[in-house]
């Protein structure tokens, strides 16, 4: 999840923007940045156009200090999401040795220092009468997503995800909202 700190406080490029706010208290406790996520889906060439500049809010990480004790941020977020789900799954895309873009279907396990929150799943959302359209143009916006792995992608994606990570080593201490996946069906939803 926290895989990288982005010192930076803006950033910008043809798809998406972001920018950081420093020193922010956050579900009880001060945040060292946060970082709001941007995109513009009418950059990207083989999306419907719904109209240049329309930014949408797609994912929120917060970065406490790693010697932070995170109980009241987890006690907060346990009050706004309620139970946790038992795992979770990123979707991230990556190359395989034969350069091509696949995406990783295994979850994440809540673990007592990782614990997860998710809305609705996907194929519980899309209308069936649209679904073509949805697996088309989904493609477009999740590097790996294909003919072959959408049926288990809109099975298993959340339309908005909640990480918490509270590890003092590789992930970090933090939480992201991820709403990528509403941010997509938004879009698209205008389409049809």
């Amino acid at each position: 999840m926290f895989y990288l700190k982005r010192e930076g406080c803006y950033e910008e490029n043809s798809a998406t923007t972001s920018f950081g706010i420093a020193d922010i208290e956050l579900f009880g406790l001060k945040a060292e940045r946060v970082f709001f996520n941007f995109i513009d889906f009418s950059s990207f060439d083989q999306m419907p156009q719904h109209g240049e500049g329309k930014y949408q809010l797609c994912r929120i990480q917060a970065y406490y200090p790693q010697d932070a004790d995170l109980k009241p941020v987890k006690e907060k977020a346990e009050q706004a999401y309620g139970a946790t789900v038992s795992e979770y799954y990123p979707f991230n895309g990556w190359m395989d040795p034969e350069n091509e873009k696949t995406m990783k279907l295994e979850p994440w396990k809540e673990t007592e220092s990782v614990q997860y929150w998710g809305s609705s799943i996907l194929g519980d959302v899309l209308s069936e009468k649209d679904m073509e359209t949805y697996q088309k143009n989904w493609q477009y916006c999740r590097d790996g997503l294909n003919e072959e792995n959408w049926d288990f992608f809109k099975d298993h994606a959340r339309m908005v995800s909640v990480v918490f990570s509270d590890q003092e080593a590789d992930g970090g201490k933090g939480m992201e909202w991820d709403a990528h996946n509403l941010a997509v069906y938004n879009v698209l939803s205008s389409q049809t």
